[in-house]
């Protein structure tokens, strides 16, 4: 109804209009400046992300490139070229090396240093460096260099070029040379310690490089085996992960000494030759002090200004798998790392600007458009619900239109919410007991009745058992105190199976004076009343079929409400239908679980029928599981105080001991029941010893062979029977590994 005042009101449009024009304003100012703000936060965060994850994969790769190498050197540790005794024997390994040199190409050559002072490596002629210092014939791949080491203390230096098939080409090279591997830093380290040195980066004797040498001493200790390997790769690795064009990034180690570097333009150390180990003091001492100070807060990203310009720098340690001890220093200018993300920023602003500017004029019309429906579903408002139902609505509004929905939605919020209340309290409830109670309890509360009452059909479907009756009070009154309702028995006369029968709802007035004999009766006691007045709603499925009825009871002491008016039969008629779709709903969710339950032991059942020696595993596992549970959810021991289950979590620890067997289902009986580890239908350890024994008639073999070509008898004696004894010890290991 109107509220004739002299307070002005306005057109909607008019409302809506100025409250759209203010809200994209706002919408967009906000927007344009938490755009601004989140993208100067993420500068710093994308900036750690993305050095992080670069320098993830230059570790990565780092040690992809020169773990193998350690890996190779140990293995030549422990080959037979370790412990040969001249040149000839030596050359009958350049197979295994080049094989070696060719799988990886960071390696400038592998050496072996002998105690005597003789020197064996094998170079690859990869670059044009190597192939014009050693002046190599063109079709040369590899070369050998041999000193050996006389008693007069001369050292004697023979080259050989080898082509790709490991055949000489060109002359042997004849010389004396001062080198001695006895003397080299990698020698020395190698003999301390039987794990892989590793040598500070060194300018290479013969190929002029700077590098590093990995050495480890032979398992016998007559030699050192050595691979060098150049800086050239640390360059290379560093150019490709660079993150953008001016990318600055160098590794360095603790002495100060750079490995390798790659910068966006010009070198930072100036024209150094290549012999020579750039140092970080060569640097700009700015620059210097930068990496000084990057290098104290190791690991995390540090903003710092350079040449007038912003940039983002950290210093990581890089884990070598070695005892090398190396960092890397990377910085990249903030206007390319993040040159997208500005330019997205100034897109943004663009766009805001624009939308505000375009929606102005759009408000405006829209506004027009919603005032003109609007008056016309003022009227129809009270089909619609708002959803706060805590306060009385008292509107007093300067809009027309939403005066005159007040009045209808008032009684529309009184309504709604009592029904709403009962579907939320209902929809949480999964146990169908509590939710018979809950859903008396609610029903009552929102009808506002003195006592409710279900019945429900039994399972045979010959009559009708009564619930507890649940009071306003909250007290509870046993289900025993009310009959229980034949459908064979006669009909007429009686409310509540003539309500069920012929499923309509039913209002009876009843007098205590006059229905001594009411199956009711009990209840007049109960409300303290002489009078009640009883309002039957039938229950029903989702197939109309009857599944019981809902009684709610008044007393004689006044309603607050008109319970024979048609707006509140109409509500108590649709909570009964809720009700009972809410019932089935549970009942239906029982039966599954009760299915499932009986399928899952009957999977267990099958299990335990196919291995007589686990019969009754899958019966006895859920017991003991829930006796341990029941037993620590009791204990009083201090670690288990915090430890409780709820009624989800019982039935999902039910559910997995029951299960905990089911892959056995097509598991064969046979590997059930097996005994060993490689038994299957039959035991095959034995297959096994049979390869040990072709392993042991192998090695006889090349006793022999190696005896026909002049080998020493006791040599080749002592290792015929180590190898023998070494593989009768790895049998016996697995054949102990195969039991239990």
């Amino acid at each position: 109804m109107l509220n004739h005042t002299d307070k002005k009101r306005y057109p909607l449009h008019l409302h809506i209009a100025s409250l759209f024009t203010i809200l994209v304003l706002l919408i967009g100012i906000t927007l344009a400046w938490v755009s601004y703000k989140q993208i100067s936060d993420l500068t710093f965060e994308t900036t750690e992300i993305l050095f992080t994850k670069t320098i993830d994969e230059l570790e990565l790769q780092f040690q992809k490139e020169y773990r193998p190498v350690a890996t190779s050197v140990r293995l030549l540790a422990s080959a037979a070229i370790s412990e040969a005794r001249n040149l000839d024997d030596r050359m009958q390994h350049i197979p295994i090396l080049a094989e070696v040199l060719r799988d990886e190409p960071q390696v400038a050559g592998f050496g072996i240093g002998y105690t005597n002072g003789d020197y064996f490596i094998m170079r690859p002629l990869n670059t044009i460096h190597l192939r014009s210092v050693f002046e190599a014939p063109a079709e040369a791949v590899f070369m050998i260099d041999h000193i050996s080491h006389n008693e007069n203390g001369e050292n004697r230096q023979i080259r050989i070029f080898l082509t790709e098939h490991l055949e000489p080409v060109g002359d042997s090279l004849f010389s004396q040379t001062s080198y001695d591997p006895r003397v080299r830093p990698w020698y020395q380290k190698a003999g301390v310690s039987s794990a892989i040195q590793v040598t500070s980066p060194y300018l290479f004797f013969f190929s002029k490089k700077v590098g590093i040498t990995l050495s480890r001493s032979s398992i016998k200790g007559g030699s050192t085996v050595a691979a060098d390997i150049t800086l050239d790769n640390l360059s290379r690795i560093l150019q490709k992960n660079r993150i953008t064009p001016a990318t600055f990034s160098l590794i360095f180690n603790a002495n100060g000494e750079v490995l390798s570097h790659s910068t966006g333009g010009d070198s930072p150390f100036g024209d150094s030759p290549d012999n020579a180990i750039p140092l970080l003091s060569s640097l700009p001492g700015a620059l210097v002090e930068r990496i000084q100070h990057l290098a104290n807060q190791e690991d995390k990203v540090v903003p710092f200004e350079h040449d007038d310009e912003r940039w983002f720098g950290t210093v990581r340690n890089i884990s070598t798998g070695n005892r090398l001890s190396i960092k890397l220093f990377i910085a990249a200018p903030e206007r390319e790392l993040l040159a997208t993300a500005f330019e997205v920023r100034r897109t943004n602003i663009i766009i805001i600007i624009g939308v505000v500017l375009l929606v102005l004029p759009i408000a405006w019309f829209v506004a027009n458009q919603i005032a003109r429906p609007l008056r016309k579903l003022a009227h129809d408002a009270r089909s619609i619900a708002d959803f706060n139902f805590d306060n009385e609505l008292e509107v007093d509004s300067i809009v027309l239109e939403v005066d005159q929905l007040s009045g209808a939605m008032e009684s529309m919020r009184i309504t709604i919410s009592n029904f709403f209340n009962l579907i939320t309290s209902l929809s949480a409830e999964s146990d169908i007991n509590r939710l018979l109670d809950r859903v008396t309890d609610e029903t009552m509360k929102a009808s506002a009745a003195e006592a409710a009452v279900i019945y429900l059909l039994s399972d045979q479907e010959t009559e009708l058992v009564a619930q507890p009756v649940r009071l306003k009070s909250g007290e509870v009154l046993s289900a025993d105190m009310l009959p229980t309702e034949d459908l064979a028995a006669e009909v007429e006369g009686n409310s509540l199976l003539e309500s069920f029968i012929n499923q309509k709802s039913s209002v009876q007035v009843l007098e205590k004076c006059q229905h001594q004999d009411h199956h009711l009766l009990p209840l007049f006691e109960a409300l303290g009343s002489d009078k009640i007045t009883v309002v039957v709603l039938p229950l029903a499925n989702r197939n109309d079929e009857g599944t019981g009825l809902l009684c709610l009871l008044y007393g004689d002491q006044g309603y607050g409400v008109n319970i024979l008016s048609p707006e509140h039969i109409g509500f108590a008629q649709a909570l009964s239908g809720f009700t009972a779709v809410s019932m089935e709903s549970r009942q239906l969710l029982k039966m599954q679980k009760d299915l499932l339950q009986s399928f899952i032991e009957l999977i267990a059942g099958a299990i335990d029928a196919k291995s007589p020696y686990t019969g009754g595993h899958c019966q006895r596992v859920p017991e003991l599981a829930k006796m341990l549970a029941a037993a620590a959810c009791d204990s009083k021991d201090p670690r288990f105080a915090d430890f409780s289950l709820s009624e989800e979590e019982w039935e999902e620890l039910h559910i997995a001991a029951w299960l905990h067997d089911c892959g056995k289902v097509t598991t064969p009986e046979y590997v059930v029941d097996k005994a060993t580890k490689l038994e299957t239908i039959y035991d095959r350890i034995h297959e096994i010893r049979m390869r040990f024994e072709v392993l042991k008639r192998d090695a006889e073999v090349e006793f022999w062979q190696q005896l026909a070509e002049g080998g020493k008898r006791e040599q080749l004696q002592r290792q015929l029977d180590e190898q023998l004894a070494q593989l009768d010890d790895d049998f016996a290991f697995v054949a102990a590994c195969n039991q239990g």
